[in-house]
């Protein structure tokens, strides 16, 4: 069971509950720097790779590393997702089309 530590209410009056364990969901800048990574690749083409130069960020030279290390990407620079990393930008293709699609119908109101 979540143990809650407070509520705020938003605009809506919805409350907002602080979650004092962590959640699975929970993404860590490492994720994310990854997630930023593979946003580079093109989701309709395999055949577009990418390139990570030496002097880009630290932290996306890092995660570009880390893409390699679990098989997502073809070369520790970046290269071409690999059969996994398809899978994985197809996922990650759908959730940034159903997110900006609720961004979009949520700004028309």
């Amino acid at each position: 069971m979540e143990k809650l530590l407070d509520a705020d209410y938003i605009d809506s009056g919805l409350p907002v509950f602080v979650n004092l364990e962590p959640s699975p969901m929970r993404m860590s800048d490492s994720i994310l720097q990854e997630i930023r990574v593979l946003s580079q690749f093109n989701p309709a083409s395999g055949l577009e790779g990418i390139k990570v130069h030496h002097d880009a960020d630290p932290a996306l030279i890092a995660a570009t590393e880390r893409l390699f290390s679990k098989g997502i990407i073809s070369r520790i620079d970046g290269g071409y997702l690999t059969d996994a990393g398809i899978e994985l930008m197809r996922h990650l293709d759908s959730l940034t089309t159903v997110l900006g699609t609720h961004m979009e119908s949520a700004s028309l109101h």
